[in-house]
């Protein structure tokens, strides 16, 4: 689940936990600058895949 920090709404729920689905995700939203995730490292990955300035 993909939810927005500030309002604390949920944004998306994505399908699966897969790096590639979350790159995709990203970069649909390329407006997203920030991210918070879980220690899952394939978060890491598909974040870095999609936007590398991402934080």
């Amino acid at each position: 689940m993909i939810c927005d920090l500030c309002s604390h709404h949920p944004v998306a729920l994505l399908p699966n936990r897969l790096p590639q689905t979350l790159t995709e995700w990203l970069k649909t939203y390329s407006h997203v600058q920030v991210m918070s995730r879980d220690g899952f490292t394939g978060f890491r990955q598909g974040i870095a895949n999609a936007n590398p300035s991402i934080l």
